[in-house]
């Protein structure tokens, strides 16, 4: 007998992003601005998972998502780095990047307060 295949082929393809409720009900989330809101669900769309924390948010990148100021995204990526929800690069090349969203860390050892 052949073995059933393990996707399952009634879900849309392709990966997805979930962010804890413990995120969505912080202050910091809240607080956030539109514009710092959508940065943070692009860097969860970029997100492979064996990435290391690597995400782009060049102006060049994000004009093929729909992004159309580079101004914009500066003061969204600022805002996020403010509210504490995302960390900065760790070298000077990758400048307009950022490192892993702090939401994906929230894991059953709880090492992360958030809000």
């Amino acid at each position: 007998m052949a073995k059933k295949p393990r996707v399952d082929q009634s879900r849309e393809p392709g990966g997805y992003c979930a962010l804890p409720w413990s995120v969505l009900d912080s202050q910091a989330y809240q607080s956030l601005s539109y514009p710092a809101v959508a940065l943070l669900n692009e860097l969860a769309r970029q997100r492979q998972g064996g990435d290391n924390g690597r995400y782009l948010l060049s102006g060049r990148y994000l004009a093929t998502r729909g992004w159309r100021s580079k101004d914009v995204i500066e003061r969204a990526r600022r805002e996020l780095l403010d509210a504490k929800l995302t960390l900065p690069a760790t070298t000077p090349a990758r400048a307009n990047s950022l490192q892993d969203p702090k939401c994906q860390h929230v894991n059953k050892n709880r090492r992360l307060t958030i809000g």
